[in-house]
Order: structure tokens, then C-alpha cells, then sequence
């Protein structure tokens, strides 16, 4: 059986091999996977993003020593316990090695199967057109940069969520409930066995969560640096990692890289999911849902990126309230990229604000925003003061104008007259005796 198969994919590649035609190609392919349906299945175990054999045809060659020609088993067996991890290391090699010696004739070829590469010039999306859904393609939804005028927030709506410190992670639960977690580009995380049972509590089936694995620490800030060193540390299972959730998709919708299902309704579902009414037992420990607001105008939308900026966080994420697209679109947007720039306060304007006091809205006079020059155009700047510091300021405003301050901003802008202002400036430092350091 062995040898018809690797017979009939020998001579599938050649042909493929000797044309540069992708219709031709594509004729090649649909005559020998129709003949042959165990070619288009072989096509999958070497083609599929969720395959990882963990060998290659060149440490197996190194390690030819390493040899167990006892091993009788047949090609899909042997590939299933290399991606299942049944077998790792020198036993790996070793029965991989007494495959190839059991089947001589046929070396190359298995090594090219090993390799996942049949060297003939044929991509995924060319089997997929011509046998469509045959090749499982994991792709995970990515952020466009935000740039000024991208996100109409009036008449569209989106969330907003701080941007977290950790690594990306898709956790894969198939219809028997089985959990994998995957980076962003499909690599499996083995070090998530604390989340894994977190979410078999659960009782998910054919589900997708997607988020990002943090540790945080006494503060609750993400720690980058941990979460790095222990993510794909070998023979480890991470003890206090935080599977922080931001989308929650059906496992067709995450292989098809499109649903139908808006962005609300997905978090709804979500929520669901994780209550604690929807399963027995403890509160899951390494489980949380990313809490995500809706912008409801640009005016909120600065609220937030204050928030980020005062915060230190890294940056923000907004995401539209519509139907998942499992490739990179505006309809997911990083807020990231941030100005820093020194200036002299012109004035200092005052007026009427309002601001919680003891429990209890009050509504005092005080500094509103500060007056700076940017390329010869006044920008009023109103971010970036506590309640303390604008009482300060409307009582000494000596203590402000004619200082120099650094303005953080997000873009410059120019309006149709070809006046220049800033977009999101916030004031992140006052010199009060002059920028001397």
C-alpha cells in the first residue's frame, strides 16, 4: 500500500515538476486527485498550517545512526505521531530513518513529505482552487495601522480596548473539545496546560478564542519579558498565565477566514461562555475577557487615548462592530505610534469644568487648556492636567505661560486652508525652570 502510494505521488510531482503552467498544473492536480483520492490527503499532510513534524530531512540525514528498521507502520501513522509528539527527539528520528530505509526506492520523496515541501512549485491556494477546503490555511485577523481620517466613530461603531503586553495566542477547541493553542502564525504553544483545563471547564466544542497570553504581576501589568522567556520553553508548563480574550469565533468561521456573525454579538457569546452560570466548579483562574468600550464619538475616543497616555499603556486597539475577516484589514486598528515634541505655552485659557468631589459632581473655574505654536499656527492643548494642577495653574498662571512643555501627539494634521494643528496632543511634561536635562 506504501509503496503505490509514494509510486503515485512520484508521479504526480513529476509532472507537476515539468511544467511552469498553473492551469496545466491545475489539470495535473484535479486528474490524480480524482483518480487517487489518498494523493489529495497526502497533499494535506503536507501542505496544512496545523501540520508540524518537528524533524527534518537534514538531522534525520545527520543522525542516519539512528535507525529502528522495525518500525512497519504505514506513512499517515508515522506522520500523525510526529505531530502529535508521540514520538520527539533521537526515537523520532530513529523511526523516521527506518521508514526511509524500508522504503529506499522512495527516498527523496518522503523526504520532501518530511520537508512539507514538494518542490515542484505548487502553493496551497493553487490545491485549494482546484479542491476547494482541502488544505486547512491558518490565518488569524491583524491590525492596520490608525491614521487620521480612517474611522468615521459618529456615524460607525467601534470598541476600544487598551493594548496589551503578551503574546498573541488563538485557542483551537475541536469538536471533541480538545484544546490547542497556536501564535499568530501557527505555531502550537505547548505551555498552556493551567489555561487548557481552565477551558475544558467550559464545555466548548468546534470554538475558536482569540486573545492574548499574558503574565501579569503583583500591579497587574503585563510582564513582556516573562511571558517571552517561558512561552516556548521546552517540557514547561507556565504557573500563572492570564488568557486575556478579545473575539470568540465558530471554528468554520476561523477556517474559512470570514463569518457573519458581528463583533457585539461575538463578545456576547463570549460573556456567555465564560459566566460562571455556564459551567460547574471554581472560577477559571487563567481565563479573562478583555473588557472593550464602545467610541461613541471622536470627543470619547480622546477620553480613552488620554487614559492610554497617562497610563503609559502601549497603545490602544479598535475593532468595528462587524463580521470577522481572518486577514489584515482597517476594520481592526492599532493606535500606536505616538510624537514627542518641546514647545513654548503662548497663554493659558480658563473656564468652567466639571469633576467628581467627595463622592459628588462639582463644577469649578480653573485652567482649561494651554495655547502652544506649531508652524505658525496656535493649537490649544487640554489634556494631560490633573484637577490639581489646573487649580494650580488658574491661581499662578505665571507658574505656566512662557515655560516650556512637551506635547505628545498622535499625527500633524492640515485642514484645507493649509492650516497645521495636532491630532490628540497631550501635554507630557512642564520644565518649570526651562529644559535643562
Amino acid at each position: 500500500m506504501e509503496n503505490k502510494l509514494l509510486k503515485q505521488f512520484g508521479l504526480m510531482v513529476n509532472e507537476l515538476s515539468n511544467t511552469t503552467s498553473n492551469n496545466n498544473k491545475k489539470d495535473i492536480l484535479h486528474k490524480w486527485g480524482k483518480a487517487q483520492p489518498d494523493l489529495l490527503t497526502l497533499m494535506e499532510y503536507i501542505y496544512s498550517d496545523y501540520k508540524k513534524y518537528y524533524v527534518t530531512s537534514k538531522n534525520c540525514k545527520k543522525k542516519n545512526e539512528l535507525c529502528n528498521e522495525n518500525y512497519l507502520g504505514d506513512l499517515f501513522t508515522m506522520l500523525d505521531n510526529l505531530d502529535n509528539r508521540v514520538w520527539t527527539g533521537h526515537e523520532a528520528i530513529s523511526y523516521v530513518n527506518g521508514f526511509v530505509h524500508n522504503h529506499s526506492e522512495y527516498e527523496d520523496l518522503i523526504w520532501r513529505i518530511i520537508d512539507r515541501d514538494m518542490k515542484c512549485r505548487v502553493s496551497t491556494s493553487l490545491i485549494n482552487k482546484v479542491f476547494p477546503n482541502t488544505i486547512p490555511v491558518f490565518k488569524v485577523a491583524l491590525a492596520d495601522t490608525y491614521k487620521p481620517g480612517m474611522v468615521d466613530f459618529e456615524n460607525e461603531m467601534w470598541l476600544c480596548s487598551r493594548k496589551l503586553d503578551g503574546v498573541r495566542c488563538v485557542a483551537m477547541i475541536d469538536e471533541a473539545g480538545d484544546v490547542k493553542f497556536y501564535s499568530r502564525g501557527g505555531n502550537e504553544f505547548l505551555t498552556l496546560d493551567n489555561v487548557k483545563k481552565d477551558l475544558q471547564k467550559l464545555n466548548l466544542k468546534s470554538v475558536v478564542l482569540d486573545g492574548e497570553l499574558c503574565i501579569v504581576d503583583e500591579d497587574g501589568n503585563e510582564d513582556f519579558q516573562s511571558v517571552m522567556k517561558e512561552i516556548n520553553k521546552k517540557n514547561h508548563t507556565i504557573d500563572n498565565p492570564l488568557f486575556q480574550i478579545f473575539d470568540f469565533l465558530t471554528l468554520d468561521d476561523f477556517n474559512s477566514q470570514e463569518g457573519e456573525t458581528e463583533l457585539g454579538m461575538r463578545l456576547t457569546f463570549l460573556r456567555a461562555a465564560l459566566s460562571p452560570d455556564s459551567y460547574d466548579g471554581k472560577p477559571v483562574e487563567h481565563l479573562k475577557v478583555l473588557e472593550q468600550l464602545w467610541v461613541k464619538d471622536s470627543d470619547s475616543f480622546q477620553v480613552m487615548f488620554d487614559q492610554a497616555t497617562n497610563n503609559n499603556w502601549e497603545g490602544l486597539m479598535l475593532r468595528k462592530n462587524c463580521e470577522y475577516k481572518g486577514k489584515r484589514s482597517k476594520d481592526l486598528l492599532k493606535v500606536k505610534k505616538f510624537y514627542d515634541e518641546e514647545y513654548t505655552v503662548k497663554k493659558a485659557e480658563f473656564g468652567s469644568l466639571r469633576y467628581v468631589k467627595e463622592g459628588k459632581e462639582v463644577e469649578e473655574e480653573m485652567l482649561s487648556n494651554i495655547v502652544i505654536e506649531h508652524k505658525g499656527n496656535e493649537v490649544g492643548v487640554g489634556s494631560g492636567f490633573t484637577i490639581e494642577e489646573r487649580k494650580l495653574f488658574f491661581d499662578n498662571p505665571e507658574k505656566l505661560v512662557g515655560k516650556t512643555v512637551t506635547i505628545q501627539y498622535f499625527e500633524e494634521s492640515k485642514n484645507k486652508d493649509g492650516e497645521y494643528s495636532l491630532r490628540f496632543p497631550v501635554v507630557k511634561h512642564i520644565y518649570e525652570s526651562g529644559r535643562n536635562c
